[in-house]
């Protein structure tokens, strides 16, 4: 990656990518989650179960129907996960968010992301009706890092501290 210039290695401290490899990452991610929306909204494909697809065909996808997919689902900000999907100019919106073990008991919080490294999480949360847009509001936020939570359905949920590092929220204010 050096020798085409998307990286700066320095021995000993690591690689910084250049602007050149920013654009590539960009456009990547890019790729990869318009085919998950793609895979959600199009072919009925659950949450849970995108990430896998989009690996394999995020290299395959051409410019065209790239172009063609976005266009299809109307230019989607968003992926199914709530990740930000960059424009075709390499921009990502900056939301100012916090993770969901930050909000304190009381707080009212809308989900905006959930990282869908964890399959398990995922279904868990889809059983409560919990997905990018909810509300949630912080019951309890117990010594052992554990959280519970009011769901849209009006049910109790708990979740441990490490998935409240994969879901990324905004605190409403008061």
């Amino acid at each position: 990656m050096a020798s085409r210039g998307l990286v700066i290695h320095e021995p000993y401290t690591g690689a910084t990518l250049t602007d050149a490899g920013r654009a590539v990452a960009m456009e990547m991610v890019r790729r990869h989650r318009l085919v998950e929306m793609f895979l959600v909204e199009v072919l009925d494909y659950r949450w849970d179960e995108v990430h896998a697809e989009a690996d394999m065909l995020e290299h395959a996808v051409s410019d065209r129907l790239l172009h063609r997919i976005d266009t299809y689902l109307g230019n989607p900000t968003r992926d199914p996960h709530g990740d930000p999907i960059p424009d075709a100019r390499g921009q990502i919106d900056d939301l100012g968010t916090v993770h969901l073990g930050m909000a304190e008991v009381g707080d009212k919080v809308i989900v905006l992301r959930i990282h869908d490294s964890n399959a398990g999480l995922l279904r868990k949360l889809a059983r409560y009706q919990v997905c990018p847009g909810s509300q949630l509001i912080v019951e309890e936020a117990r010594c052992d890092c554990a959280h519970n939570f009011r769901t849209p359905l009006g049910q109790s949920m708990s979740l441990d501290a490490e998935d409240l590092e994969l879901i990324t929220v905004k605190v409403e204010e008061a």
